[in-house]
Order: C-alpha cells, then sequence, then structure tokens
C-alpha cells in the first residue's frame, strides 16, 4: 500500500471515529466542541469528512473523550461495548471533579433508574448496551446542563520537534528522503523541525515512516528500541500500512458477549456494579 493510501486510511479513521463519539456515544453538538476546543464549527465539520486538524487540536478532541489520537486513527470504537462504555465514565467521572457532592450521587441514581432491564433473558452484550445508551442520554443532558469549557491543548508539539530531530538524527536518513518518502516539502519539513504544529495528516505520515506510533512521536520512551527504526527505515520510500482492523481479541471478546445469557436479576446486577464503578 503506498503511503497516500495509509494516511487516508488513518484519516478516514480519525473522522469516522471522531463522528462517531461526537454523535452517538457523547451525544455533543458541533457548538458544544467548538467553545471547548475554539475552533470554528464548520470547521469540525469537515475534519467528520477527512479533513486533517493539526495535531494539537487532534490531542484536544481526544482528551475530551478520554482517548487518545492514535486509538482516534484505529478500529471503530462501536467495535469494542466494554471500550464505549469505559470511555463515557471516565467523561461522567471528569464531571465529578467539578460538581458538588451531591450532585454526582443523583446522576448515578439516575442512571440506575433508567437503564432496566424488562426482559426475563437477555445477552451480556445487550445489556452493556442498554447501559451505553443511557450514559448517552446522562452525558447529552449534563453538557446541557453544565457546558464543556475550553480546553487549552497541552500536545507537547516540542516533544514531537524534539523527538523528530532525534529520529532523524539515530536513523541517519537524509531531509530529502524522508521528504520524498512522506511527500513532505523540505520547507515544510524545516517548519516542522522548528517547531510548527504539523497536521494530523503529516504526523501519521512521519509516524508510519520510521514505524512509531504518534504516541511514540509526542512521548519518548527511553526503553524504546531504536535498532529497528535505523535498519527499517533506511531505504523505505513507500509506507505499509493496513486498513484498520478490529483486533481478534477484541471480535472474539464481542461474540462471547452476545452469545452469554443472563437472566433479568443478574443483568441489573451487572449494570449496578458497572455504574458503581463511577463511585468507587
Amino acid at each position: 500500500m503506498k503511503q497516500d493510501d495509509a494516511n487516508l486510511n488513518g484519516l478516514l479513521s480519525f473522522g469516522r471515529n471522531f463522528e462517531y463519539l461526537r454523535s452517538k456515544l457523547f451525544r455533543l453538538t458541533y457548538s458544544q466542541l467548538s467553545v471547548a476546543t475554539h475552533v470554528p464549527e464548520s470547521t469540525l465539520v469537515f475534519y467528520s469528512r477527512g479533513v486533517s486538524p493539526t495535531l494539537s487540536v487532534a490531542c484536544s478532541l481526544a482528551e475530551i473523550y478520554s482517548t487518545s489520537v492514535d486509538r482516534l486513527c484505529s478500529y471503530p470504537y462501536s467495535a469494542d461495548i466494554e471500550e464505549e462504555i469505559g470511555l463515557q465514565q471516565e467523561f461522567i467521572i471528569g464531571y465529578e471533579s467539578v460538581e458538588t457532592d451531591s450532585w454526582f450521587p443523583k446522576v448515578v441514581n439516575h442512571i440506575l433508574s433508567s437503564a432496566r432491564i424488562e426482559d426475563d433473558e437477555i445477552s451480556v452484550y445487550d445489556t452493556l448496551v442498554i447501559l451505553r445508551n443511557t450514559l448517552s442520554d446522562t452525558i447529552k443532558d449534563l453538557v446541557a446542563k453544565c457546558p464543556l469549557e475550553y480546553l487549552e491543548s497541552d500536545a507537547p508539539i516540542g516533544s514531537f520537534t524534539d523527538n523528530l530531530k532525534y529520529f532523524l538524527q539515530i536513523s541517519g536518513i537524509p531531509y530529502r528522503q524522508i521528504g520524498g518518502a512522506c511527500d513532505i516539502a523540505i520547507g515544510n519539513l524545516t517548519r516542522l523541525l522548528s517547531g510548527a504544529d504539523p497536521k494530523l495528516s503529516v504526523a501519521i505520515k512521519i509516524a508510519d515512516f520510521f514505524g512509531v506510533t504518534m504516541s511514540q512521536l509526542m512521548h519518548f520512551d527511553l526503553d524504546f528500541n531504536l535498532v529497528p527504526l535505523v535498519l527499517d527505515s533506511q531505504w523505505k520510500t513507500t509506507i505499509d500500512n493496513n486498513v484498520p482492523a478490529v483486533p481478534q481479541s477484541v471480535a472474539l471478546r464481542q461474540a462471547y458477549l452476545k452469545e452469554k445469557m443472563c437472566g433479568k436479576k443478574e443483568a441489573q446486577k451487572l449494570i449496578e456494579t458497572i455504574v458503581g464503578g463511577l463511585i468507587a
């Protein structure tokens, strides 16, 4: 697969996941996200259609969703019901820190009273779907009552610049080679090395070129093995990157949850246990 195709796959995944989390999982409006990111609503709409945000904006959106940029560029969140609920829990817990102690238990009680099981027998998966949908409604109500505030990006663009310089140094790759392989003009590459905020599309290309994640580009790990980086990148001119696929372990887990049946009381107890984690 050519690099442009790999980059497009990452961007399309980002756009789809961004829109799914916004509209389905968290039920946020573009207006609410615009307040939180200082990005115009019209621009946010373009992101959902595949237009590349800057890396700092992508990091801000990931933080709002309690996830990572790498994960936003990966397989669909809808493929993992437990991950979806985990993100919703993190979002709601974030609101606990800005509200009163008497307010949060009311939210938990509202969730428990809304996520009711009506069937005598139901799969664990369908039980979790009921809880997920209830949490989506809860988040919508929370944000309507207590709007999102501006979240200043803490994206480590300086670390991205330093790590890019270090990767270039340790690999010994000429600027022109990486510029040609990643379709980045030398002038633009120079600006990145001077601290410019890259487009997400550019960060994806660079990460794919060096065989690292964007998190590794932004947060250098001293335990990271640089040997493959040097050996694999020396003559690399195209990127081999598959369309993000759902991991087999995740797919098998979802199949198990759909097959496992439970009674009404057991299903209600499962919901109470998960929701209880909000106040643990």
